[in-house]
């Protein structure tokens, strides 16, 4: 009786168990076109689907104004590995004014295995229509760019910190 209380008790302590731990760092930048109304105010939403696992929808708000025409965006979320990145599924609320969005390009890179993957967009995302795009192109950073490619982050969202 004993030892199913114990196997009860670990089998609850395992499903509250999130984290750094058990998340890698995916750092996503988006580049929204240069076309005219091709920012967006809506709220933008992202799902990666890898080779192990599929993430939930998560919300992408760097921050400062984002979204907006030749604009560059990005972001640092704790997922957990998802292995090989195969397709993102990008979506918006539909709110704001004009809330069409064109997306050209967004890069996903694994900070942990220094995996990045291209996704080619260049299609107008209208609201609540969830738009799937498959990888463009892969790119494995070395172990020192990987570093930079770190370090790059960290001061990109330093950056945007200050424009909010």
């Amino acid at each position: 009786m004993r030892l199913l209380a114990n196997i009860a008790a670990l089998a609850l302590v395992a499903l509250f168990i999130t984290g750094p731990a058990f998340a890698d760092s995916y750092r996503i930048t988006v580049y929204t076109a240069d076309t005219k109304k091709a920012g967006t105010d809506a709220t933008v939403k992202i799902r990666l689907k890898g080779t192990r696992h599929l993430s939930r929808v998560m919300i992408l708000d760097p921050p400062g104004n984002s979204f907006e025409r030749a604009q560059w965006d990005t972001q640092v979320l704790a997922i957990r590995d998802l292995g090989q990145l195969t397709e993102i599924v990008l979506s918006h609320d539909g709110g704001g004014k004009g809330s069409g969005w064109l997306p050209q390009t967004v890069y996903v890179t694994n900070l942990t295995t220094g995996d990045r993957a291209d996704f080619g967009v260049s299609r107008w995302i209208y609201s609540r229509v969830y738009t799937d795009f498959g990888v463009s192109s892969r790119h494995k950073y070395k172990k020192s760019e990987l570093e930079r490619e770190r370090k790059k982050a960290a001061a990109a969202m330093k950056r945007q910190k200050k424009r909010k």
